[in-house]
Formats: structure tokens, sequence, C-alpha cells
């Protein structure tokens, strides 16, 4: 695809609006489609039906899928600590978190 593009190809600079393509079109666009189902599912009232479902869950799905992160606890601690600025280092701040509240349970 890259030699169609100019018929170079340049290491790190190889495909760059693949690159940004993958990093913010295919996001939003998956972010945009959970946003749709979990509204469907609102609008349904299926969380009554699935217990599983009520809960911070369904509002902040799209949110989730969108930066990348596994559950409203982690996307609520990304908003809370702004200062952290990539996804891996919320992800590591929050497992560090969590596993010092683990270990102040130990100690009682």
């Amino acid at each position: 695809m890259h030699r169609r593009q100019d018929g170079k190809r340049t290491g790190a600079a190889l495909l760059p609006r693949a690159r940004e393509f993958v990093g913010t079109v295919v996001p939003r666009s998956l972010s945009f489609v959970v946003g749709v189902v979990a509204r469907l599912v609102e609008e349904l009232a299926l969380p009554e039906q699935q217990p599983g479902l009520a809960g911070p869950l369904l509002p902040s799905l799209a949110a989730c899928t969108r930066r990348g992160f596994s559950n409203p606890a982690l996307l609520d601690f990304a908003n809370s600590n702004r200062n952290l600025i990539g996804r891996v280092e919320v992800h590591r701040a929050y497992a560090d978190m969590v596993r010092s509240a683990f270990n102040d349970l130990d100690d009682l």
C-alpha cells in the first residue's frame, strides 16, 4: 500500500496516515457504534431485565471504548487524574493504586 502512495519506504514514517486512521478514526467509529447500542439497550429498558447491565456501565461504555479502558472505574480514575498522560500510564497508576489498597487491607 505504501508503495502505491509514493513508492518509497521511510522506516518510522511508514504509512503515517494509517497510524492516524487506526489511532483516531477506528476508536471514534467503534465508540459511536457502542454508544448507539448502549442507547438502544437503555431505550428498550433491558437493564431492568438483566441486572448485570445496571449501574455505570451503559452510560460510560462509549467513552471507555474510545479511550481504551476496560471498565468505568478506570475511566473515572483517568478523569480524576488528568496529570496522567497516556492510556498505558493510567492503567499502570490504577493497578498500583489497587495493589496498594489490597496491601493496606492485608495490614489490618
